[in-house]
Formats: structure tokens, sequence, C-alpha cells
């Protein structure tokens, strides 16, 4: 009894390593942070030269920050969290009328009138900016444990091995941990929304061979060829392409996982930014991937920068 007890402890200990904690530390908040040094960490991962200024409001860390990107583009970001609203929106109409710039970042977090405020000034005004608020605060983390599991077969033809033969896996179960801003509803994703796109992407791998798709000779009237040869001899079979799954690489248990994760990640709703997904086989194996996309916010700046860079 003792022996069980303390191998359920290590298995749940090893688990919680593998979950939240360790999503969250290995960067799963990869877009919170000072918009500004947000700014900055996008324009070197673009390769875009600029020359950097800021404007201090009063306290100790400035508040308003001017890129100049590419000679060409000048981008204005607020952080609203570091100053009261009404003495922000009469600092940002002064350096609008200074500085003429393209783009306006407004951090709205802490002060959502000042978007509201800008926007009249400029439309009053008749200037012609973009506007991109943000809302940088309220990332959050949620996770479903054993959402569901996998059944299916597969074959690693270079493998020096046993894998090289067609074989099965059962009950890979799957965790699912989801990274992104709340939306206005509260909730960065309903729980029914994440369970029902997980089932979905996994049902495309569940009781199905899977298989690279550099073996795929053929898919015809609703049937997929399959030839390789091993050191067994030659292998060619024919199945219906309902009971199929083929994938750009090796059927690894890792690139499986991140296959699902991105698949994932592209059904969510736009406010979520990253997805992590666990397949774990049995209690003491299995795979993590984390993929990741640019929050909306930072979409619209990379369109609207190609806009003025090409122009």
């Amino acid at each position: 009894m003792e022996d069980r007890e303390s191998g359920i402890s290590e298995y749940y200990t090893r688990k919680t390593l593998l979950t939240p904690e360790l999503l969250l530390s290995s960067g799963f908040n990869y877009y919170t942070g000072r918009l500004d040094q947000l700014i900055a960490w996008f324009l070197v991962g673009k390769n875009k030269q600029y020359i950097y200024h800021s404007v201090n409001c009063g306290r100790s860390e400035s508040c308003i920050s001017i890129f100049t990107i590419e000679n060409k583009v000048k981008l204005l970001v607020v952080d609203s969290s570091l100053l009261d609203s009404t003495d922000l929106c009469s600092s940002i109409m002064s350096i609008i009328d200074q500085e003429t710039p393209n783009i306006l970042v407004i951090d709205k977090s802490m002060a959502p009138s000042i978007e509201t405020c800008i926007k009249h000034y400029i439309t009053g005004q008749g200037i012609l900016i973009d506007v991109i608020p943000v809302d940088t605060s309220e990332y959050m983390v949620i996770f479903i444990e054993n959402i569901t599991n996998i059944d299916y077969a597969h074959f690693m033809a270079d493998y020096p091995g046993k894998c090289r033969a067609t074989h099965a896996h059962s009950s890979y179960y799957v965790d699912v941990v989801i990274g992104g801003f709340k939306a206005s509803d509260g909730m960065v994703v309903d729980f029914n929304i994440v369970k029902r796109i997980v089932k979905d992407v996994v049902n495309e791998f569940d009781h199905k061979l899977v298989v690279n798709k550099k073996y795929v000779v053929a898919v015809k009237d609703r049937h997929v060829r399959i030839y390789y040869e091993t050191v067994e001899g030659i292998h060619d079979y024919t199945l219906p392409i309902s009971e199929v799954k083929i994938l750009d690489e090796e059927p690894t248990i890792e690139n499986i996982t991140k296959y699902i994760a991105e698949e994932i990640l592209k059904r969510m709703p736009g406010n979520v930014t990253s997805v992590g997904v666990i397949l774990r086989e049995g209690v003491d194996k299995g795979a993590v991937y984390i993929a990741r996309t640019k929050p909306l916010w930072m979409k619209k700046l990379e369109e609207i920068l190609v806009k003025y860079l090409n122009t």
C-alpha cells in the first residue's frame, strides 16, 4: 500500500510539473509587459531599424514613447497606466501636434476613456493617423486536463527498431492549456468551446493510421495507397481515406502534439495567443508543445507598417 501511494504521489508531482506552472513560466504570457518594450521586441523581430526616445509625464517612468522606424514612419506609444487619464489626454494631444506621428498605439487598460478622447481630437483636427488600442492587462491562463484520449496506429519506416512496423498506441491522454486576454464576458474562452475544438482536432487522429505524406503514392476514389520498404520487405496497402491521417512529417508523438496544438490555436477566438498541448502516453512519458500567435493588435500594427513602409 505504501509503494502504491508513493507511486501515485510521484505521478501527480510529475504531472503537475507539465501543466500551467511550467507553461506559464516558459513564456506562455509572451505578449504582456510594458507596451514600449513589446513594440521594441516586435520591431527587432521584424528586422526594422528604429530610433527611440521617450517623454516623462511627471513620474519616474516615461508614459509616452516615440519610435521613428526606417526613417519613414513615426509611431507614438502611450502607456496610460502611468498617468491619470485627464492629464494624459492633453499630453498626447500636445505631442501629436509636435511629432505628427503616423501611428498611435494606446494602452487603454487603466484608462479606457483615453481612446475616445484622442479619437475626438484627431477627428476634430482632421489629422490622419492610425489608432491601435491595446489592453495588455487581464492576460490569463486556463487549463483542462484529460479532455479526451487518442487511439491510433503508425509506423516509422526509417526507425532502427521495432517502430518500423505498423503498430498502435492506446489511450494517449490530452491536456490543454490556453493563454489569452480576457474578453468582454470576463472569460478567455468558454471551457465548452475549448472541449469541442480539442475533440474535433483529436478526432482527426483517433482510430486511424497516421502516416507521413512521403509514403502516400496515390489518393483515388476515396482511398489512399501507401507504399514503403524496410529491411523486412515491401509494404504496399490501400485504405479508405476516412481511416488515414496524413501528416507532413513523421508521425512521432512530438509531431502529433505540435500539429494538435497548432490546429487548436487556429480555431480559437482572436484574444487567444497561446495553446499548450500535453499528450501523455500512460503516466510516465509524453510530449509538450506550445503554439503561439501574435495578439490582434500586433497583427494590425504589422499590416499598417507594411502599408507605410511600402509607399
